[in-house]
């Protein structure tokens, strides 16, 4: 408990001297002291605006010009580089260098307020950004406070009370049926090369950078299952986004049967390569092909080579297939996942839904 103290002592020349102390324990549990009052009164006016800061958990003796930026580069090599994934710590430090220590870098962290925190969103709302990038760095924001809390240096998380922006609801593309259809048919004359990789992200769902990853010895012809273990970001090989993403994945007759053509012809045990056998950059994979075979096929609108993912899961969807399978084979953490991004489906579902309430009632 915090109290005041008097202290005296005798000089060399036998006169008395005294002063005021203030003896209290910091948010972390450690003995302080603050001496040099003259009177009980200032020692008394002091201990109240401690008492103030003990209450709210800002009160840390050793830690008040410890500065954002220290914080932020000590969660980036203690924590960031040892625990996550390439692409999450690029993220990481890219939302640090242009959004995160512009504003906060040399504030001290125990200046740093909810309402401090509330001045930085609108500044990034007046700025242009999408609220999902804003969410993103609050996010990371919250994380190293939260880390900086695990390590004493506060005692509580300035960013909790911070609510996230409200993201708008975006309908996810996808292909109709006959698109599909169009689309495979156009690739497979005008694009061969293309037609293998474009045909296993349709009928298996499988992400860009696993796909790119794939390996022959990941195919087992025999179980007609591709097992997905592995991802690549940015030319680096890398495990899968979840552990749900380490996954066997079921392959239809018509893929079997073009993989098994592809692999006699194939030079490398990477299943989709460039021209010297090595790994297809993603990038320009859409760019030269994938989105070229849209065009040709007559497709115009807007479609992401990702949305070939949500492709394959609405078209599962639209043929009744159980949820728990789809969720299966997309890798997703729970039916709840599935469900969530898929709750709009394909419009021949919404049909059937309509077929099936006339039956009941007819």
């Amino acid at each position: 408990m915090a109290k005041v103290k008097k202290r005296v002592w005798i000089n060399k020349d036998g006169s008395k001297g005294q002063t005021w102390t203030v003896d209290f324990i910091d948010n972390r549990g450690k003995r302080a002291m603050k001496s040099g009052f003259k009177t009980k009164a200032e020692a008394e006016n002091y201990l109240a605006k401690l008492r103030l800061e003990l209450e709210k958990g800002t009160c840390i003796n050793s830690n008040k010009n410890l500065t954002f930026h220290l914080l932020g580069e000590e969660f980036i090599k203690n924590y960031a580089e040892i625990y996550c994934k390439t692409s999450t710590l690029i993220g990481y430090k890219s939302y640090l260098k242009n959004h995160l220590y512009p504003f906060f870098s040399h504030k001290k962290i125990l200046d740093i307020t909810p309402n401090f925190i509330s001045k930085y969103i609108q500044l990034k709302k007046d700025e242009g950004f999408s609220n999902k990038t804003i969410n993103h760095t609050l996010i990371l924001l919250g994380g190293i406070f939260k880390r900086a809390m695990e390590q004493g240096y506060i005692t509580r998380n300035p960013a909790y009370s911070v609510k996230k922006l409200k993201l708008e609801h975006l309908e996810m593309g996808f292909l109709y049926s006959k698109e599909i259809k169009i689309l495979l048919e156009s690739t497979k004359e005008k694009d061969p090369d293309f037609y293998p990789i474009l045909l296993t992200a349709i009928s298996t769902g499988l992400r860009r950078g696993e796909l790119i990853a794939l390996n022959w010895s990941d195919i087992n012809f025999k179980e007609c299952k591709i097992s997905v273990s592995k991802s690549i970001f940015r030319g680096q090989i890398q495990e899968p986004k979840t552990k749900t993403s380490i996954r066997k994945v079921n392959m239809p007759r018509i893929l079997i049967d073009v993989l098994k053509e592809l692999k006699e012809k194939s030079k490398s045990e990477i299943i989709f390569t460039n021209k010297e056998g090595n790994h297809l950059d993603p990038d320009n994979m859409v760019k030269r092909h994938f989105l070229p075979n849209l065009k040709s096929a007559g497709i115009n609108k807007q479609i992401r080579f990702h949305d070939l993912r949500h492709t394959f899961a609405s078209a599962l969807i639209a043929q009744n297939v159980p949820i728990k399978y789809i969720q299966a084979q997309m890798g997703h953490s729970s039916i709840q996942v599935t469900l969530d991004r898929y709750g709009h489906l394909m419009p021949e579902v919404h049909l059937q839904g309509i077929d099936a309430m006339e039956k009941i009632l007819e």
